[in-house]
């Protein structure tokens, strides 16, 4: 298929992003050039493409990403295969709406405020998170089995029903994983000051968990 390419300068008051369809992997993702330092909202429903799309919006970034209706009013989860390379250098929060199966590359390194991510009970958080320069990660909710990459996070809080996680920080000191189905939890966390686990009726199991003055 041949590249969409669009640009958004001068379109001073867009706000919202929808990528939405059922497609093969092509050579390239629609481009959309121009956005400025606006706060930006994307909605993503998009099975079959893990072909990367580049957000240039330098404002901070809300990425909602949801499954097709009728799966949705069926109660069938459908995969979310959207993948994005975001500039926003502000805060970002990405909602996994319900019956929504993960599995894109979500990457955001140049934000400096605060990661939020929150996936609905029914849906599962897969894939892989990038977010090497925010000062606080937050996963929330549903299953998450995910890696996450965020090297310059000083607090990684995780409160989700269960699953597995990989998650990497050369700066983090307070790590917390709440977790009533238990978890499989493989870190690279050097200088934890403060750990906190809480498996209710599960089992937390961490891997190569370093600490420091605990």
């Amino acid at each position: 298929a041949s590249e969409v390419i669009v640009r958004a300068t001068g379109m001073a008051s867009l706000s919202t992003l929808t990528y939405s369809g059922t497609t093969t992997n092509s050579a390239s993702a629609p481009s959309i050039s121009g956005l400025g330092s606006e706060d930006l909202t994307v909605n993503a429903i998009l099975d079959g493409s893990t072909t990367q799309h580049t957000i240039s919006g330098t404002g901070s970034l809300t990425v909602n990403l949801n499954a097709d209706s009728s799966n949705v009013a069926d109660k069938l989860k459908d995969d979310n295969d959207f993948t994005f390379k975001a500039a926003a250098s502000g805060n970002v929060s990405i909602n996994v709406g319900p019956y929504v199966s993960v599995a894109g590359t979500l990457q955001a390194d140049s934000a400096q405020g605060i990661l939020d991510i929150t996936t609905d009970s029914t849906s599962v958080l897969g894939g892989a998170i990038k977010a090497s320069g925010v000062s606080t990660a937050s996963i929330s909710g549903g299953i998450i089995q995910t890696t996450l990459s965020a090297e310059g996070a000083e607090t990684i809080s995780i409160n989700a029903a269960s699953g597995s996680l990989t998650v990497g920080s050369s700066a983090a000191t307070t790590f917390s994983v709440v977790a009533s189905g238990g978890m499989t939890v493989t870190t690279k966390l050097s200088g934890i000051t403060t750990l906190t686990m809480d498996t209710g009726d599960g089992k937390i199991t961490a891997e190569t968990l370093g600490t420091n003055k605990l």
